[in-house]
């Protein structure tokens, strides 16, 4: 039972994986107003801003690490950084997006 749930949910964003950035972006049908973005936003920065004071150092694991919006944060603290998704297509753009493996 707990696997075929776990490969549903593998399925769910392997389907979603080019669609994350949008989503973190708000952009296209994702896209709820101003007010919405600036919200949005505001919860991003706060988000960042606790990290920076958290200030993670030495070797930091990252689950589920999708499309590495958070890697690109993590990854300015940490002396190691090892990011992990089920979803092979989300850790391609991670990849991308912090220029490493």
């Amino acid at each position: 039972m707990h696997e075929s749930l776990l490969q549903e949910q593998i399925a769910y964003y392997q389907a979603r994986a080019s669609e994350y950035d949008q989503w973190f972006l708000r952009q296209g049908r994702y896209d709820h107003g101003e007010a919405h973005r600036r919200q949005w936003w505001s919860e991003v920065a706060q988000i960042e801003s606790a990290l920076a004071q958290f200030d993670p150092r030495g070797q930091v694991l990252e689950l589920a690490s999708g499309t590495g919006w958070l890697t690109e944060q993590l990854v300015k603290h940490a002396d190691q950084l090892t990011a992990v998704d089920a979803v092979a297509e989300t850790i391609a753009l991670n990849r991308r997006r912090v220029a490493s493996d």
